[in-house]
C-alpha cells in the first residue's frame, strides 16, 4: 500500500475509538509508516537511508519489519508510554493489516518460517483499490471527526 493510504487508514481506526488528538496523529502516523523503512523508497527509507539498505538488502522487503516479532517488539516499547501506547501499536499493527491485502501479502511470521505469506490480497501497491481505500479512509475521517457521525 501507498503510504497515504497507511496513514489515512490508522487515523481511521484509530478516530473510531477515540477522539484524534494532534500528538495522537503524530505517533499513528509515524508508526503507520515505520515497517516500510525496509524499502529504500519509503519516507523512512530516504531518510535512514544506511539502515533500509541493510535490511532491504539482508532480509528483504515485508520480511522482518513486516513480522509478529517487530510487531511484538513496538508492543514493548509502547509499553513504556501510557498515553500513546495505543496509537503506537494501532499505527503498526494497520500497516500489516493492511500488506496482508496486497498481491505480495507479508512474511508474518519471519524468521520462523522464511516463505510464510500470510492474506495474499487482491490489491496491488499504488493500483486504483490502494488509493481508494486511502480516499474512503479520509472521507470517513472527515465524517467522523467534523459531522459526529460515532
Amino acid at each position: 500500500m501507498e503510504e497515504l493510504t497507511h496513514v489515512a487508514f490508522a487515523l481511521l481506526c484509530f478516530e473510531i475509538f477515540e477522539d484524534l488528538n494532534p500528538m495522537s496523529a503524530v505517533v499513528l502516523t509515524i508508526f503507520s509508516i515505520l515497517p516500510d523503512i525496509d524499502h529504500s523508497s519509503s519516507v523512512f527509507g530516504r531518510i535512514f537511508r544506511w539502515l533500509s539498505f541493510e535490511l532491504e538488502e539482508k532480509f528483504g522487503h515485508r520480511s522482518i519489519t513486516h513480522s509478529v516479532f517487530s510487531l511484538l517488539l513496538v508492543f514493548l516499547l509502547a509499553s513504556f508510554s501510557k498515553d500513546l501506547s495505543i496509537p503506537i501499536i494501532l499505527g503498526y499493527a494497520s500497516h500489516l493489516f493492511l500488506d496482508m491485502l496486497t498481491v505480495s501479502g507479508i512474511k508474518l511470521l519471519y524468521p520462523l518460517n522464511y516463505n510464510s505469506v500470510i492474506l495474499g490480497g487482491p490489491v496491488s501497491t499504488g493500483s486504483i483499490e490502494d488509493r481508494l481505500i486511502g480516499f474512503s479512509s479520509s472521507i470517513a475521517i472527515v465524517g467522523l471527526k467534523f459531522f459526529n457521525l460515532l
